[in-house]
């Protein structure tokens, strides 16, 4: 399903016409999201007529337009994917782990654990140490030698203006980045 993941991302348009937004006017995604015939994520134009995104709306929606390739899940089975992709799961105390736990939890994939396993089209929740998170498709890792340093991936983040192609680097001493302890690889299974 890497594969599919990647082929689906280079569709979006990365020439900032879908702007970042994270506001509760978005919903994040850029199309109606629609599980037999129930509106699981509405898209939200801004007033002007535009589409914004932010990163676990675009992910999710990538996401979502593989479940076709899936066994039918009901539409709460959907739903609770959606909350746990966009970390809302008020009832749940690990509300961290977004897709991974959204796709193990419902047995359309597998936690990625080896950061040397991770593979172009996994999807990652991680969090920086200061506090904010992103939700992405990894790409590659970068590497200073044979240690990982940080990694290049695709989302909705302000830094691209939206929809674009991002790198950021690990967290060192006093050098602020991504937790390495508290990023969550998930991939895919192939569906049978």
């Amino acid at each position: 399903m890497n594969t599919r993941v990647i082929e689906l991302i280079k569709s979006y348009p990365t020439d900032g016409t879908i702007t970042f937004r994270w506001h509760t006017s978005v919903s994040g995604a850029t199309r109606d999201l629609i599980y037999r015939n129930e509106t699981i994520v509405p898209v939200k134009y801004n007033s002007d007529g535009t589409l914004s995104s932010f990163c676990c709306g675009i992910t999710f929606e990538v996401f979502f337009r593989l479940l076709d390739f899936y066994p039918p899940l009901s539409v709460d089975d959907v739903k609770k994917i959606q909350l746990y992709w966009y970390c809302d799961c008020k009832t749940e105390h690990d509300n961290e782990k977004g897709a991974l736990k959204a796709i193990v939890l419902h047995n359309l994939g597998e936690r990625i654990e080896n950061l040397d396993q991770a593979m172009a089209g996994d999807f990652i929740q991680f969090w920086r140490s200061g506090g904010s998170g992103h939700s992405v498709v990894f790409l590659e890792w970068i590497r200073c030698g044979s240690v990982i340093i940080g990694f290049r991936y695709w989302s909705s983040q302000s830094s691209t203006n939206g929809i674009g192609y991002n790198t950021e680097y690990f967290a060192t001493g006093t050098t602020p980045g991504v937790l390495k302890h508290k990023m969550y690889i998930a991939r895919l299974l192939q569906p049978k």
